[in-house]
């Protein structure tokens, strides 16, 4: 787990999912639907290709970009915060050998928020991201 990537893991996720909708439909009972005075047969087809995006990490995460003057194991404050809007900072820390340790991340919790709440110091940085100031703070 030590070089799993966020987007690896999802192509797993969705294997298992199709395998277990498969397994659903393949136990099921059999219902015929007549259409036209023949056999409808229903089938579950994944989507493909699964939507992808190219990823790059900035240049002072890679190999000779200067990460390597952070002592390993320190923990360091990526922006933007690594969370459900954006996992860039995970993949720029799995680009650097996991060199540092970071104060955030992203997960799959249950709930209708799907993700954990957005903490102070997250909106803080988001808000900073966006250009936007906050009054009142320092």
């Amino acid at each position: 787990m030590e070089s799993a990537l966020p987007s690896r893991l999802m192509a797993i996720a969705f294997l298992g999912d199709r395998h277990h909708r498969g397994d659903h439909v393949a136990n099921a009972p059999r219902r015929d639907h007549h259409h036209a005075g023949g056999r409808l047969a229903i089938v579950t087809v994944p989507w493909l290709p699964y939507p992808t995006q190219p990823a790059a990490a900035p240049a002072f995460f890679r190999l000779g970009g200067g990460v390597e003057r952070i002592a390993p194991g320190q923990v360091v404050l990526v922006t933007p915060f690594s969370s459900k809007v954006s996992t860039d900072a995970m993949y720029w820390q799995a680009t650097a050998n996991y060199r540092f340790r970071m104060p955030e991340g992203d997960a799959f919790t249950p709930g209708p928020y799907l993700g954990p709440h957005p903490s102070i110091m997250q909106s803080i940085l988001d808000d900073l991201d966006a250009g936007q100031s906050r009054d009142g703070d320092s």
